[in-house]
């Protein structure tokens, strides 16, 4: 991807959740090749919205805010119209990226298992294309995760392979005590560079 979303913290109004006719006031600021951006505990106490820092690759950081949540899926949305759809912190579709991809069957559930198997088909973009991937996930050890502060967090690794594309890759989510990920890291897309989120929650 070679555009990336940064929002403007000076311009967010308070609720939790943005409604859509806003994003273009909240989120206009989009910038080329960002340095890393740096959330701090005051800058998390300015914004009044939910939030997430985005990396994709090695092309720096954007933030996108939270527009709604359904049926546990959330809607982080960026400046230009780019939208990313979370389920138990696992992206399963993205609109507006240089390579989009949507989990057709997202029954993802694997917060409170200790090791569990998943199988479902993904739309791929650039090139189109439609795979089978198998997902393993294991319920891997507890750290300490440092944000704007100290987390204990439970870490679940998720192996995954596809026959078509020869593709294989490990995730990571990290959960809070709670069971709400806080940070994961995930390949989506074989021509897509590792996806990392940080997740910050109001």
């Amino acid at each position: 991807m070679t555009k990336y979303f940064c929002i403007s913290l000076l311009f967010l109004s308070s609720c939790s959740l943005v409604e859509f006719k806003d994003v273009p006031a909240v989120a206009r600021s989009l910038i080329y090749g960002p340095p890393e951006i740096d959330v701090t505990m005051s800058s998390y106490e300015k914004v009044p919205y939910s939030f997430a820092k985005i990396n994709i690759g090695r092309s720096g950081s954007g933030l996108m805010i939270l527009l709604s949540i359904n049926d546990d899926v959330y809607e982080w949305v960026g400046s230009n119209g780019e939208v990313i759809f979370t389920k138990n912190g696992k992206i399963i579709r993205t609109i507006g990226l240089e390579y989009d991809v949507n989990i057709l069957n997202p029954k993802i559930n694997f917060l409170n298992c200790g090791e569990c198997y998943s199988q479902y088909f993904i739309e791929l973009s650039n090139p189109k294309a439609l795979i089978n991937q198998n997902s393993f996930f294991k319920n891997s050890h507890k750290e300490k995760l440092e944000l704007i502060k100290k987390i204990d967090a439970t870490v679940m690794i998720e192996n995954f392979s596809t026959s078509k594309f020869k593709w294989t890759g490990e995730n990571i989510y990290w959960f809070d005590d709670s069971g709400q990920v806080i940070k994961s890291n995930q390949q989506i897309h074989p021509s897509l560079g590792e996806i990392e989120i940080t997740f910050y929650y109001k």
